[in-house]
């Protein structure tokens, strides 16, 4: 069933800095595309007091989610006045969801131009997991989606970077690329990196070999990339031997966003592209924007918690 996409970008928030942060960078991006910005917060069907907070929870009895409902929302409609005030030529709209985070965020990725979230956790274990919402978020959303680091550079970057392989949805993923180079005026840095053994680079052999897969995935990455000539966009690309997700978080660090696909395979059989995608967006230092097309299907999953 075909989904009529909205011309918004859409953001959660939950009032923390991370999301605050993810607000900035999708205001910032609405006010370049002329888009409208639609903040989203949601409150939990069944909300649990803080440990701290059990005891006013059964002073308030039936009262108690009443009260979460009316904070949530008095939380949501602040954050909307600020960024009205910040961003005077955006047009910013709010609107209280009550369900599950990651149910509700994945519904409303099908039909928005984009779907913002704040990288979840400060540590780099949390980090690493992502949140059990983001993560859960990227895999079942059926739209694209961008998760920004609270580390992300103020200034932006210089390029886009976009990680590319053979898989059915590289085609998704580099015009992703080329469109968001194309919006923000940058070029475009293709990458296709898979790891190899050393002990194979010193076969002749294998050397033999590698020389030919590097010919092939060279002649993949400049197919992908050809419709770029008719956008504008410079494009550099390079084969790489090494890990997808240390290419790609090492050149992050100059990136103005990296783009990856939510799933695929690339370098070696048996490496996933989602866990690929899955590592660069808990380690980059550039926002990531998961590119997939629309009716993409994910099976379900439990959540991480």
């Amino acid at each position: 069933m075909s989904v009529e996409v909205v011309d918004r970008v859409v953001v959660g928030t939950d009032g923390s800095a991370n999301s605050r942060h993810a607000i900035e960078w999708a205001a910032q991006r609405a006010l370049r595309d002329g888009d409208p910005l639609h903040l989203v917060r949601v409150s939990p069907s069944m909300p649990l007091p803080t440990r701290s907070g059990v005891f006013r929870a059964m002073a308030h009895g039936a009262g108690f989610v009443e009260r979460v409902r009316e904070r949530d929302e008095d939380a949501l409609q602040q954050e909307v006045a600020r960024v009205r005030q910040a961003f005077p030529a955006v047009q910013v709209t709010g609107h209280l969801h009550v369900g599950d985070a990651p149910e509700v965020l994945s519904q409303i990725a099908a039909s928005a131009r984009l779907l913002v979230l704040g990288a979840t956790g400060a540590s780099a274990v949390n980090r690493l997991l992502l949140g059990g919402t983001v993560a859960a978020v990227i895999h079942h959303a059926r739209g694209p989606v961008a998760v920004v680091p609270e580390s992300a550079q103020e200034s932006g970057g210089d390029s886009i970077v976009v990680g590319l392989d053979d898989s059915a949805d590289a085609d998704v993923v580099a015009h992703a690329a080329i469109e968001e180079a194309r919006a923000a005026s940058l070029p475009v840095h293709a990458i296709h990196a898979w790891s190899i053994s050393a002990a194979l680079l010193s076969s002749d052999v294998a050397a033999a070999a590698i020389t030919e897969i590097d010919r092939y995935d060279e002649e993949n990455l400049a197919r992908l990339m050809a419709p770029a000539e008719a956008s504008g966009v410079r494009v550099t690309s390079e084969v790489r031997h090494e890990r997808p997700e240390d290419a790609l978080v090492a050149l992050s660090a100059r990136a103005a966003l990296v783009v990856v696909g939510s799933r695929g395979r690339g370098g070696f059989p048996g490496l996933l592209l989602g866990s690929v995608s899955r590592s660069v967006i808990a380690r980059s230092a550039a926002p990531v924007l998961v590119a997939r097309a629309r009716d993409s299907v994910r099976e379900p999953v439990d959540r991480e918690e």
